[in-house]
């Protein structure tokens, strides 16, 4: 019989996905995230608003000062701080998929149906309003 000491684990080669590309993970970098109240003033005063059955979506054109995006999931939609962590999650990578395509500022603000709904229809939903945004 061996002992514990003697007993050595097989190797195995560690299998990570592939980093996503550097141009998608900026994105995601905390600097592009609103935070300040003047940038939300901003876009209650200046901004357009565009609603779908699953979230609604507040936006303002920047040609300079480049991109920045906010996710909001009240507790009066979503009870349960696990949905609205969920929802916010959707939503957020709706934007990282779309980057590229969008300057200036968004806010997308869930609504009760965001957590049932399929992720192709809500994609399908946000490129047709980044197409009239872009308009």
């Amino acid at each position: 019989m061996v002992s514990a000491r003697a007993w050595k684990r097989p190797m195995v080669e560690k299998s990570s996905p592939a980093a996503a590309p550097k141009e998608e993970r900026a994105c995601q970098r905390k600097y592009f995230r609103l935070n300040k109240a003047y940038q939300f003033q901003e876009l209650s005063k200046q901004g357009k608003t565009f609603k779908t059955e699953d979230f609604l979506v507040r936006f303002v054109k920047k040609d300079a000062g480049g991109f920045g995006f906010a996710v909001k999931a009240t507790k009066k939609n979503f009870k349960k701080a696990h949905d609205r962590n969920y929802a916010k999650r959707r939503l957020r990578h709706l934007i990282y998929m779309t980057k590229p395509a969008v300057h200036g500022h968004i806010v997308l603000i869930a609504h009760k149906s965001i957590t049932t709904c399929q992720y192709t229809v809500l994609l399908e939903a946000f490129n047709k309003l980044i197409r009239n945004w872009s308009k």
